[in-house]
């Protein structure tokens, strides 16, 4: 293990969820719609190609994520890596990337957005078309 000092559970999924409802609900769900494009689930592609696109667009979004949302961000941060908040406050500069780098890794992180961006493409029909990806 690198700096992620535990697994990720159930509980992780639930504060990822909660995250991107959060970051929703400041108004940037726009920007979520805009990075997803249907050809990062295209079933022609090779899994390989898909399982790389998804997880880019996850290790995007959780970096806007972290943009938008310091403090969520940081706790949940602190818990994978065994400190406090303000103990996290004190690690290597580059700490955040580190942390993305290795759940970018995770085969549960990958599991949580390959499923939610199914789901989405499932929904994309039901969805207003503004400025989304799929007017390009």
């Amino acid at each position: 293990m690198g700096v992620i000092k535990r697994k990720l559970i159930q509980k992780d999924r639930v504060i990822l969820s909660n995250l991107l409802l959060k970051y929703s609900a400041k108004g940037l769900s726009e920007g979520i719609l805009s990075m997803i494009d249907s050809d990062a689930l295209d079933t022609g592609k090779p899994q390989n190609d898909n399982e790389r696109a998804l997880i880019n667009l996850g290790v995007d979004l959780l970096g806007k994520i972290a943009i938008e949302l310091q403090e969520d961000i940081k706790i949940w941060f602190a818990s994978l890596i065994g400190v406090t908040p303000e103990e996290f406050e004190v690690q290597d500069f580059d700490i955040e990337m580190q942390i993305i780098e290795e759940l970018a890794q995770d085969k549960n992180f990958k599991h949580f957005f390959f499923g939610l961006f199914q789901k989405f493409n499932s929904i994309q029909k039901f969805l207003p078309r503004s400025g989304t990806a799929k007017e390009k």
